[in-house]
């Protein structure tokens, strides 16, 4: 790369200044990090659309790079470094050993001129242009508000599963019980559908955030448990996924076509992404998988030429990962018949 372009990729990309940090840690942006030297100070040339920071410390037990990571959620939108949103100033805390944002407006400001005028441009490293394309792929229904939504309060880290005291994310709650009857009554059947068709569950969802934000919550809770190891982004991961690929109803209106083809898009680019063994130990994608197929099967005659297409992207990925998925009743997908006697739980 020369200086002009250089020059121009720093500019019209965000940056990240992190002070402090000590040396020997792990940093990371998106699928990348690295070992910090003495000279490291964050990441400049930041694409626009969501990044993850994560960083972890050196076990002063054993001298080994590892145990918790932790995560942060920042947002890179147009206009480069001239929009202030661009530059991210975090601070390490020796008490936390964690980086927090830099509190004092003015010394804030300060940084950021800073940045702008490249007078840190030499300690900053550029962002890895050779993953930037895949991860627009993994994250690009991800918006700055969807962002704003889930992030812990004042931008705080993102729990792993090996932190107990991290901030906790703000996803979207799905139902765990369908809305009651005319009556005010929940009978059987209504609970059999709602525990076999996710479409009362994905409805709920929309109306809360639309459809827009689903996809982008589909995305942004994969990424946090694959990159910045969230157990709770996992779970809801799986939520979403379950939702979104048992309901039946939805899948037959037209006016849930783009949705449905963007997330099988969505899903296949994730299966792309996850180990080899991931799912050895399993059965709740493939299960999941063969439901879907099934209920696209059913509905084949209906299904238009976009949608026909986005399925078979799904399928060239899940089929060599899961086999052919044909259709078969299975104890975890098969319709949960409800009793009326059963129903006082749910009252």
């Amino acid at each position: 790369m020369d200086k002009e372009q250089a020059l121009r990729l720093a500019f019209s990309g965000g940056a990240v200044l992190v002070l402090d940090f000590p040396v020997g840690g792990t940093f990371g942006v998106d699928m990348m990090s690295w070992e910090t030297g003495d000279k490291f100070k964050g990441i400049k040339m930041i694409p626009p659309g969501t990044h993850l920071l994560t960083y972890s410390m050196t076990n002063r037990m054993n001298g080994a790079v590892g145990g918790i990571t932790s995560t942060v959620l920042v947002s890179v939108v147009p206009g480069g470094l001239d929009n202030d949103e661009n530059v991210t100033i975090l601070k390490w805390n020796v008490d936390t050993e964690a980086l927090d944002p830099v509190g004092d407006p003015s010394e804030a400001a300060a940084y950021r001129a800073g940045v702008k005028r490249l007078e840190f441009d030499e300690f900053l490293a550029p962002y890895p242009r050779d993953i930037a394309d895949d991860w627009r792929v993994l994250t690009g229904a991800v918006r700055p508000e969807d962002v704003l939504r889930i992030r812990p309060v004042n931008g705080g880290h993102v729990a792993t599963s090996s932190q107990e005291d991290a901030a906790v994310l703000f996803f979207t709650k799905l139902p765990k019980a369908p809305r009651p009857d005319a009556n005010g009554e929940r009978v059987g059947r209504v609970l059999s559908k709602f525990h076999m068709d996710g479409t009362e569950r994905l409805a709920c969802a929309e109306q809360k955030i639309g459809r827009a934000g689903l996809l982008a919550e589909v995305q942004l809770s994969f990424v946090l448990f694959l990159v910045g190891q969230s157990f709770e982004a996992f779970e809801q991961w799986k939520a979403l996924l379950w939702a979104a690929l048992t309901a039946e109803d939805a899948f037959a209106e037209p006016a849930w076509e783009g949705f449905f083809c963007e997330l099988c898009r969505a899903v296949a680019a994730q299966l792309k992404r996850v180990p080899a063994d991931f799912f050895a130990d399993t059965t709740f994608m493939p299960r999941l998988l063969t439901n879907f197929r099934a209920i696209a099967s059913d509905d084949d005659d209906a299904i238009s030429g976009p949608l026909r297409e986005a399925l078979q992207s799904l399928w060239s990925v899940a089929v060599p990962l899961f086999g052919n998925l044909a259709p078969e009743e299975d104890e975890d997908i098969a319709p949960v018949v409800v009793d009326n006697a059963e129903l006082a739980c749910h009252r």
